[in-house]
Formats: structure tokens, C-alpha cells, sequence
């Protein structure tokens, strides 16, 4: 019986060995016989920015984002009817907007020493690399009687994607 065990423990124990070799040697070739893709990741780059702010307003920028629906334009000219003017309710000002465009958000705001009876251009410029100043439109904004704490967005359709990069923009209040 003592040949018979040694000859069990041999064969099972070098069994056991030889089947996690086997399963290594399958998973090792299994790994390097798939198929890997690399999936290339554009990025855009805004290698400038300028918020030119005039006349006693506070402008942050509000970046880029898409748009979700079609506008008309908003605060096509100065005049009353035609100018978004500051009140109680935020406003919007925009440039024609076309659904999946890029859009640039500028939020103007006036300050307590904002003039009354006013009205405003907003008017974004940029230049893509390498090429030449590109302008997206303008839009008035105007104030009757100003209160802080009113809000204008300024919005501008750039089209359908960024320009190409890096570019550099430039938004004005005048």
C-alpha cells in the first residue's frame, strides 16, 4: 500500500501543478491573441480669452456649451421692443441660434452706478490658429431704470463645432 500511495500523491500533486500551468499558459495566450483598440480622443484648446467690459456692468464669461433648440435672434438693435433690457426677470440677448451649434454665454450684469436709459453692444470676436479675426454677431442689451441683481445672458452661435484650435476670443461691452 505504501507504493500505491506514494504513486496517488505523485500523480495528484504534479496534476494539480500541471493543470495551473495548463490554465496560465491558455489565459496567457488568450490576452495577447484579443484585440486592443486604440481610440483616439480629441481635445480643443482655447489658448485666449478677453471679457471687455465698459460703462459700469459686471460680465462674467459663461463658456461654450451646446445649444438644445433653435432661436430667433434677441436684442437685434437699441430701442425700445428691440433691446433686452435689464428688469426683474432674467434676460436673454442672442445671435440666431441654430439647435447642436456651439454656444458662447457671456452674463452681463449692472452695478449701482449703472446708468439708467442706456443701451449697450455686445459683440463677440475670435481668430482660430492661423487664421484671421472672425466676428459671431453682436446683440444690445439696455437699461430703463438698473438694479443690481438683474441678468442678461449674451449669447453667440459659433456653428457647429469650435474653431480650430487653439483660438483666442474676445467678448466687448460697449
Amino acid at each position: 500500500m505504501g507504493k500505491a500511495a506514494a504513486l496517488h500523491s505523485f500523480f495528484f500533486g504534479q496534476l494539480s501543478v500541471f493543470l495551473f500551468l495548463k490554465i496560465c499558459v491558455f489565459l496567457t495566450i488568450l490576452v495577447y491573441g484579443a484585440a486592443i483598440v486604440a481610440v483616439p480622443t480629441s481635445y480643443k484648446a482655447v489658448s485666449a480669452g478677453r471679457v471687455d467690459v465698459k460703462s459700469n456692468l459686471a460680465g462674467q464669461d459663461r463658456g461654450f456649451s451646446r445649444a438644445s433648440s433653435t432661436l430667433a435672434a434677441a436684442g437685434t438693435s437699441c430701442g425700445v421692443g428691440t433691446q433686452v433690457s435689464f428688469s426683474v426677470a432674467a434676460g436673454t440677448a442672442n445671435t440666431a441660434i441654430t439647435a447642436g451649434d456651439i454656444i458662447s454665454d457671456l452674463q452681463v450684469n449692472p452695478t449701482a452706478s449703472t446708468p439708467n436709459t442706456t443701451c449697450w453692444t455686445v459683440s463677440l470676436t475670435y481668430s482660430p490658429a492661423g487664421g484671421s479675426q472672425t466676428s459671431a454677431g453682436s446683440v444690445f442689451i439696455g437699461t430703463t431704470v438698473a438694479s443690481s441683481g438683474q441678468t442678461i445672458d449674451c449669447k453667440f452661435d459659433l456653428g457647429a463645432s469650435l474653431p480650430t484650435p487653439p483660438f483666442t476670443f474676445q467678448v466687448s461691452v460697449a
